[in-house]
């Protein structure tokens, strides 16, 4: 494993472990005195339709990447948008598939043609391993400069 990916993975299971106190503390921090920048990530499950972030702002000048993480240990997680909005997405299907592993994907830089200032639409797709009970729900994201 490079040490990137090293440094992206131990980034994600910190951030992973944030959400889980985070969920157990509540609404007692609601409110954060910062705008967190560069890495956001999104906890899936245990349906599709249960996301932490239901809708995100990420930025070109701030090089935000996204993490997508499945919530459920035995379900695999696959991220898929209408356009290529990201380095090193792969077509599938008529959509195009951000990097995944198992229960974790990355959403690899922002392209640099991508739109700007508007919605747009992915889908967060939970399936067991074999294949077999599909769960899939639509997310959206913004990207701004």
């Amino acid at each position: 494993m490079s040490k990137g990916t090293f440094c992206a993975l131990g980034a994600l299971l910190a951030l992973v472990v944030g959400f889980v106190i985070g969920d157990r503390i509540g609404p007692r921090l609601a409110f954060w005195p910062f705008t967190p920048k560069g890495v956001h990530a999104i906890v899936v499950g245990p349906r599709a339709q249960d996301l932490s972030l239901p809708l995100v702002e990420i930025s070109k000048k701030d090089e935000d990447v996204l993490f997508w993480v499945s919530k459920s240990k035995g379900r695999v997680l696959y991220i898929e948008f209408e356009e290529e909005l990201f380095e090193g997405m792969k077509p599938v299907n008529g959509r195009f598939r951000v990097e995944c592993k198992g229960r974790i994907c990355q959403s690899g830089e922002i392209k640099p043609g991508a739109p700007e200032n508007k919605e747009h639409k992915y889908w967060q797709i939970l399936e067991n391993p074999d294949g077999s009970s599909r769960d899939k729900v639509d997310g959206r994201i913004i990207i701004n400069w």
